[in-house]
Formats: C-alpha cells, structure tokens, sequence
C-alpha cells in the first residue's frame, strides 16, 4: 500500500490539503488539493475533510500503480500537447511543430510503440542521428529535441511522468553561423537602384534599425512620434499558415521578446523617407478613393492600394530586385545583419548593437558578430605594443 500523508495549508486565502507520499522510485512527491473551503471560519471544517481527501488519493495512486501499462501512447501525448501549447505560441510556430510530430517524430516512434514514461535519452539521441544521418543541420536536430524536451517538461510538471528524459540525452553541437551582410558602398547602391520601388521604405528601415521582416510590416503612423523624434517598435505582421493550408496575415502587439519591444530615435534621413512616403499614401487615398484599402490606412508599409506589403512577398521581390540590378545575393534578413555589422565597424559596442536590434540577451548578438569585431582586435594589439614596447 501506498502511504500517504497530509495537513491542511493555506494558499491565497484558501484551505488546501498538502499530501505527502513516495513514488515508485522512491523519490518524495508531495500534490496540492484543494478543499473547496475559505480560509476564514473552516480550518476545523477542513480537517475533518482530511482524511476522506488522503483516503481517495491513495486508492487513486494505487489504481494508476495497477494500471501501470496503460500510460498514454507516447505519440499521443505529443498531439494532446500541442493542442495546449497552440495557445501559447503563433500560428505559424505551432504549424512548425505538428510538421515535426506529423513527419520525422511520428516515423520514428510509432513502430516503437511506447508509452510516454517508456521514452529514454537512448531514443532521443538516436532520432537526432536519424535526423542528422538525413543530411540536416544540427539545428536542425536541435528544434525536434527541443520540442519533445518542452512537451516532457509539461507532462513532468504534470505528474504524468517521474523525470524529464531529455535532460539525460545529448544536445547536438550547433552549427556555427555566420551573417551575410552589406559594405556600406553595396548597402548605398541597393538604396540607389530600390529609389522607386515598393520596397524602399521597408529596405530603409531594416537597414537603419536592424529591424526583423515582421517588426517592419508592423510599423504603424499611429507609433511614430514626429515631434519628438521617436519611432516605437511595438507592433508586428505576420504571415501564417493555416491548417486549410492558405495564409493569413496576422497582427501581433506581443513581441519576439521582452527586448523587442523598444523606442528608436527617428533618423533624420528616415524621417524625410517616411513624411515623403506618408504624403505619396494619402495622394493615392485621394486618387483611388473607394478602391483604396482602410484596413490597413494606420501601417506604414503598404502597396498603392492600401493593402498591406505582405512578408513572403517581400522576401521573393528582396530576391527579384537584387538579381534585376546584379546585386550581391542577400537576405532580406540580412539587412539587419548589414546594420550590425557598420555599427560594430564604426565603434559600437555589441551591448548598444544588443539594445539596437532588440535582442534579448548579449550572449545571442556575441554568438552572431564576434568573427566581426577584428578590428577592434587590431586596436587592443596596436595598443598591447605601445604599452610593452619590448624589442630583441
């Protein structure tokens, strides 16, 4: 028999049984029930309750020890999982996941048949071999056991399984990676030849402020502030798959991050940029009238009809107006890379370019530009020979 111990505890102004008792591992485990009962008035009352509540959660922990074999389906418990974490994540990342559950977990664990407390660290590291034996990235390999490490955090906080397996399995080494970026002569001809395009607003402001592809579709009139001299990064688009398969364009005021979240000095030269923009906007407002798009009349980034610039089309025309000009092949993406790596060119240090692009914490913008800062190795060797000056 399972033992089982208790007492009655208070927890926001309600009365709680705290249970005490042993796994089958032998580990301690204690589990919060609550009485129904305020606090004032009914601790009496509670402890007459008492034994009745240790009583049904001993027979309940003796029925799951019985059962045993029962354990929900390890595959199963993936997709119960992901029907919770959709609510916690974007549309787009939790179409990422079922991708992943769908495709190479499902493969590789349903003909294994186990239980959701049968998974080991042996398995996961053969299933990112699998992956890695595939060709993929080590990134790759890194997201899968990601997400089985978070769906195994939920179910352990959950008392659904004893321990986390990932904690034992071995994370893949990441892929070392780096940025492809402008010179500051390439980035002044790209802003040259895009003078006309629909691109240029959202090219020059991804290339002053280093902002991500969502956060400059997200801009808005309405979070530029042109007496002060402010432009608030608070908003962001997205383009997200549907489970129908279709898209969706999608507005978020939740950020990537904490770090996202930030207010930018309005550049000068930007703001000439956008008040030109804003006039040509409210001259085609005028000449199309009823055709003109209001839906999206607050976002800076939209087309001559006043439908937003959506984010995969930026992506692929980024792409067309470098090969129509014979422009070095980049990322849109890497236009923000591009404004790191002029900033820690000119003696910005890597915390202020932290700050600049919103990233949430130093490590991330030290991992990305630290092959980047040679000449600021330069300086500390020119610096080191004049203090020591030493000569045979």
């Amino acid at each position: 028999m399972i033992k089982v111990t208790g007492n009655i505890q208070t927890k926001n102004g309600k009365l709680y049984a705290l249970l005490n008792y042993k796994d089958e591992n032998g580990k301690r485990k204690v589990k919060w029930i609550s009485t129904g009962l305020a606090e004032k008035d009914n601790k009496r009352k509670a402890q007459r309750m008492l034994p009745e509540i240790i009583l049904k959660f001993q027979e309940e922990l003796e029925a799951q020890d019985e059962k045993g074999s029962d354990k929900q389906d390890f595959i199963q418990f993936l997709y119960d999982y992901l029907k919770i974490a959709r609510h916690n994540v974007t549309q787009t990342t939790y179409m990422h996941y079922k991708r992943m559950v769908d495709g190479r977990i499902k493969a590789f664990f349903e003909p294994l048949k186990l239980k959701i407390d049968e998974v080991t660290a042996t398995h996961i590291n053969k299933l990112c071999e699998s992956i890695l034996l595939d060709g993929c990235k080590t990134n790759t390999a890194i997201r899968y056991r990601g997400l089985i490490m978070v769906a195994f955090e939920y179910a352990f906080k959950n008392d659904m399984v004893t321990a986390n397996p990932c904690a034992k399995s071995q994370r893949p080494k990441k892929n070392a990676y780096y940025a492809g970026f402008y010179s500051k002569e390439e980035l002044n001809q790209l802003l040259k030849v895009a003078k006309d395009d629909q691109l240029y607003v959202p090219i020059t402001l991804a290339a002053y402020y280093g902002l991500r592809r969502s956060e400059v579709i997200g801009v808005k009139w309405s979070n530029i502030d042109f007496d002060a001299k402010r432009i608030n990064i608070w908003h962001k688009v997205m383009q997200e798959e549907k489970e129908d398969g279709g898209t969706q364009i999608v507005g978020y005021d939740t950020m990537k991050n904490k770090s996202s979240r930030r207010t930018m000095p309005l550049i000068p030269a930007v703001e000439k940029i956008l008040l030109e923009h804003k006039a040509k906007q409210e001259e085609y407002m005028k000449l199309f009238g009823n055709s003109y798009s209001k839906e999206y009349k607050d976002y800076v980034c939209v087309d001559p009809l006043g439908g937003i610039i959506k984010p995969n089309f930026v992506t692929d025309h980024f792409r067309h107006l470098l090969e129509e000009h014979g422009l070095k092949k980049i990322r849109f993406h890497d236009l923000r890379h591009t404004c790191a790596s002029l900033l820690l060119a000119n003696g910005i240090s890597m915390k202020q370019i932290q700050e600049w692009l919103g990233h949430s914490d130093f490590s991330t913008t030290a991992n990305i530009y630290a092959h980047l800062e040679y000449d600021t190795k330069l300086q500390s060797a020119e610096m080191m020979a004049k203090v020591i000056g030493y000569e045979d």
